[in-house]
């Protein structure tokens, strides 16, 4: 059951991931070199953010 204050929070997990995508693939466009270390930086912050947020979706709909 998708409760309508659930929604803004997938919609906000989706667009953490497409940015995370977005980081990975746009070096290549702009030649940054692939070891950029503030690129994976903010990589794995959107990641992370990610997967906390779908964490915290996941026990509020298992209670």
């Amino acid at each position: 059951s998708c409760r309508p204050e659930k929604a803004p929070l997938q919609a906000l997990s989706e667009y953490l991931e497409s940015e995370a995508h977005r980081w990975e693939t746009e070096h290549t466009r702009h030649g940054i070199s692939e070891q950029c270390d503030f690129r994976d930086g903010v990589i794995s912050g959107y990641r992370w953010a990610k997967w906390k947020l779908d964490e915290a979706i996941e026990n509020d709909e298992s209670n």
